[in-house]
């Protein structure tokens, strides 16, 4: 739809569900950064990382193979944290890039005081 809408042009983007009743996550990358599982305060190192897919829009067009859907139960309690590498890349008024880490790590901190995750994002 993309690649019809927008013939030259692509994004990156992750598709994602998750069936509360199950608490199934079936996502597909396409050419982003692998969502990050989050269970019990901790980031379980590349547990949601899958091959991604190229881009949305033009390169997905000429792939040769469909997206697949990956799937993995989530346990109560977990959280899925997607975001954009314009949050990780983004620099500090020092200098240095936020990077994945020091967002993960703040994610955690600000969920573990008891905040909402509006609330968390918008500080």
């Amino acid at each position: 739809m993309l690649a019809a809408w927008l013939p030259d042009r692509f994004c990156t983007g992750i598709a994602a569900e998750l069936d509360v009743a199950t608490g199934e996550l079936g996502w597909c990358n396409g050419a982003h950064p692998p969502p990050l599982l989050i269970r019990d305060q901790e980031v379980l190192d590349r547990a949601l990382e899958r091959p991604a897919k190229p881009p949305l829009g033009m390169p997905a067009r000429l792939a040769s193979t469909a997206r697949e859907v990956h799937r993995m139960a989530l346990e109560p309690g977990d959280r899925v944290l997607l975001c954009t590498d314009g949050v990780t890349e983004a620099r500090l008024a020092n200098g240095p890039q936020f990077g994945l880490e020091h967002f993960s790590h703040y994610i955690i901190r600000a969920t573990a005081s008891g905040r909402l995750a509006s609330e968390t994002l918008s500080a």
